[in-house]
């Protein structure tokens, strides 16, 4: 099987993360997986004309090349910014996050 996206060792990263963010940040008393990232609607740019690419008004999934989803992330726009759940952006591809961190506005705690 090929991997577009995620090979065998992100998605033990993935879970690895996403164990790490369902617990309580034990300094601030509050649940990591609240935490979220704001970026700047343009890191969607690189992907618009991708086939194996779907952008929703509020998802990006990275797909297969038949077309089946490998891997997607929630999102919501406010204020201009797209905002996404540290828990969601666990689902972005490793391969891809070194582009979507330099469209990073700022970190924030909700």
């Amino acid at each position: 099987m090929k991997f577009e996206w995620l090979s065998p060792e992100d998605h033990d990263k993935i879970n690895y993360e996403l164990h790490y963010l369902d617990r309580v940040d034990p300094i601030t008393g509050r649940w990591r997986d609240n935490e979220s990232m704001d970026f700047n609607p343009f890191v969607l740019n690189k992907y618009r004309n991708n086939k194996l690419v779907e952008i929703g008004p509020n998802y990006i999934n990275f797909l297969l090349n038949e077309g089946q989803v490998e891997c997607g992330v929630d999102f919501y726009v406010f204020k201009g910014k797209l905002v996404v759940r540290s828990k969601e952006f666990c689902y972005i591809p490793e391969k891809e996050r070194k582009h979507w961190l330099s469209f990073i506005i700022d970190m924030k705690n909700q």
